[in-house]
């Protein structure tokens, strides 16, 4: 039995592990997964789009000591990809646990532990490195092997949720967290805690941000 499990990245300058995370059961097999990011993941023709990878824990026999990412699929673990050249998905990442009561395809029966990731890169809606954090939900039933930002929405059918910066150049999912129950509700649920360093706050430039999202 090998006491350590090297994990290689997916590609060339990926940079797997700028980000990483555990102690989450994202299919809900009952062992902990590990997360891990790599913002210069260059893929599907887009420069530095980034990815985050969700290992399960079912992925590695105990015999193993090598894990590579370009040579694992759909069942051993999930991806999220960004669709934008230097949207650097994975910056950050963040096992949340109970964030979001509902399951991809509307269920809420059961529910695997969710998970953050920040792509402080993103532009979308005219606003040019406002940056985002994609939430994926956990799902009991398994993860499909990859994801994209078009995936997530406000829907309870979508992949997860998603919170884009507030304003151009923020840069918003430079860091995420697990914020336990800071906003006191006792609901249950995790709330998420999320920078966008570059954000003008109170009228000051580059002041920087941190928001609290309430798990619900």
């Amino acid at each position: 039995t090998n006491r350590a499990v090297f994990i290689a990245g997916p590609r060339y300058n990926s940079r797997a592990g700028i980000s990483v995370a555990g102690n989450v059961d994202v299919d809900g097999d009952g062992g902990d997964d590990v997360i891990l990011g790599a913002p210069f993941d260059s893929s599907e023709g887009k420069q530095y789009n980034g990815s985050a990878f969700i290992v399960y824990s079912s992925a590695i026999d105990r015999g193993d000591a090598l894990l590579d990412l370009a040579g694992k699929g759909g069942g051993t673990m999930a991806q999220v990809r960004g669709d934008q050249s230097l949207q650097f998905m994975g910056q950050s990442v963040a096992g949340l646990g109970r964030f979001d009561p509902n399951l991809p395809g509307g269920g809420t029966s059961a529910l695997g532990d969710d998970v953050a990731i920040g792509a402080p890169g993103t532009s979308l809606s005219g606003k040019l490195l406002a940056g985002a954090v994609y939430v994926l939900r956990g799902d009991p039933g398994g993860l499909d092997a990859i994801y994209h930002p078009g995936d997530f929405g406000n829907s309870s059918g979508s992949a997860g949720v998603f919170y884009l910066g507030a304003a151009t150049g923020d840069q918003a999912g430079w860091n995420v967290a697990a914020g336990g129950d800071f906003i006191p509700d006792a609901n249950g649920f995790t709330d998420l805690i999320l920078t966008a360093p570059f954000n003008d706050a109170l009228g000051k430039p580059d002041r920087g941000a941190t928001y609290v999202v309430a798990g619900s």
